[in-house]
């Protein structure tokens, strides 16, 4: 009888659909290395509960038209590398930064001379950029949004939440709490994108709540194609291109099954995610895998996993259209 093995050609032609999800993941993934600027890993110095604002805006032409795929770069002496962002279909760019501060945004785009201007952001506001290529920069100040005080341990990679973070679908009332104390490590942001993509910008919400879902799982969670779903509905939200939320998703949906597991390993042998509150004040060069470790030696354990709401999980699995382009729900 002949073997097979996975790189059999005939055995890869039973997997058509496989095959031409990993073709549009390298294909996304090559456009974006020829689009996006490399950026080294930020490595962060352990400091104060990190507060976080939205530099969000549109870009437009002579006409009043978005511009999609202008490359926008924001600078600011708080950021220790620029940021990167793309704007969308419409337009439209959303970036994270630390609250407070100057900062410096330019956009370009093949065709027309680049823009510049510095935006100001105060303590409890953000700032909404109306941008015309080849014209006027105008802004506007927005109540600042919903999102979480961040603090990193010292392997830069692991961030702990001071503030609850609320996630709500769309126009439903279906929502989420990631509760203040869970420790994110952006693994949804997968390693090999990491120097594309930095964990600020559109991906900062849904990164966190797709670590939390996948750390919640269980018979009364979401199911891993949910997580994996509600993931690039965050993403689209917050205004991440075509190109990067497809090729996350991708990414994630084909190689998430390790992060899926290891979470069960670790609530399984009783390792915290979700810090109590006394446990929180995280001391400079304090590394989360000790400290996790030394929390378990102390006999601290992690709570049973929270039930998750079925409506909230089951937006994972319908078109993305039909969930955040649907009439906002109104209660009867």
């Amino acid at each position: 009888m002949r073997t097979q093995s996975f790189a059999d050609p005939a055995r890869l032609l039973l997997y058509p659909r496989h095959v031409w999800r990993v073709a549009l993941a390298c294909f996304a993934l090559a456009c974006l290395a020829l689009v996006r600027p490399h950026r080294a890993e930020a490595q962060l110095v352990p400091q104060a509960p990190v507060a976080l604002q939205v530099i969000a805006g549109v870009v437009r032409d002579s006409m009043g038209n978005g511009v999609p795929n202008a490359s926008v770069t924001i600078r600011g002496a708080s950021l220790p590398t620029p940021l990167g962002a793309q704007t969308n279909g419409r337009g439209e760019f959303s970036v994270s930064v630390p609250s407070g501060g100057t900062y410096t945004v330019s956009v370009r785009i093949l065709g027309y001379a680049a823009q510049q201007t510095s935006v100001v952001l105060g303590t409890d506001v953000s700032r909404i950029l109306e941008i015309e290529l080849g014209g006027a920069v105008s802004s506007r100040l927005a109540a600042a949004p919903n999102l979480p005080l961040l603090q990193p341990f010292a392997d830069a990679a692991n961030w702990v939440l001071h503030t609850d973070l609320i996630y709500r679908v769309g126009n439903t009332r279906d929502s989420i709490v990631v509760p203040a104390g869970f420790v994110t490590d952006f693994a949804s942001i997968p390693k090999e994108l990491q120097s594309v993509f930095s964990a600020l910008g559109p991906y900062l919400v849904a990164g966190i709540v797709h670590d939390y879902l996948y750390w919640e799982q269980g018979p009364n969670g979401c199911s891993r194609a949910e997580a994996d779903g509600i993931f690039r509905l965050v993403m689209i939200e917050n205004n991440a291109s075509f190109f990067e939320y497809q090729a996350m998703y991708t990414v994630v949906n084909l190689a998430g099954l390790g992060s899926w597991n290891g979470n069960h390993a670790n609530r399984q042998a009783g390792l915290l995610r979700e810090l109590p509150v006394n446990r929180r004040t995280i001391k400079a060069l304090t590394r989360w895998p000790e400290y996790r470790t030394a929390l378990h030696a102390q006999g601290l354990r992690p709570a049973p996993a929270r039930t998750i709401s079925r409506a909230f999980c089951a937006h994972g699995t319908r078109d993305p259209r039909s969930v955040l382009f649907r009439k906002p729900q109104t209660n009867r």
